[in-house]
């Protein structure tokens, strides 16, 4: 395996691994919705389980050799 394919693989199981643990945060909502009392597993994410999503975004007067700017947007992109 390549580097390339070694790092695009890696960023699918890290985007796969995000995609179940909102998935589980969503399902304990629910729960605590209907009262019921069900922890968050320690080794979440605070990103899965405040519904966040990291955005990389170009800047807007990139100095040569900086990277993208990174910002964290609520719920699945709805801005809250």
């Amino acid at each position: 395996m390549s580097e390339r394919e070694r790092q695009e693989a890696e960023a699918q199981i890290m985007a796969d691994t995000l995609m179940i643990e909102r998935s589980e945060c969503a399902l304990t909502w629910a729960a605590e919705a209907k009262g019921e009392v069900i922890d968050f597993r320690s080794d979440t994410t605070a990103q899965a389980v405040l519904g966040l999503q990291l955005v990389n975004q170009p800047r807007a007067n990139p100095s040569p050799g900086t990277s993208p700017h990174a910002e964290l947007i609520g719920r699945e992109g709805t801005g809250e």
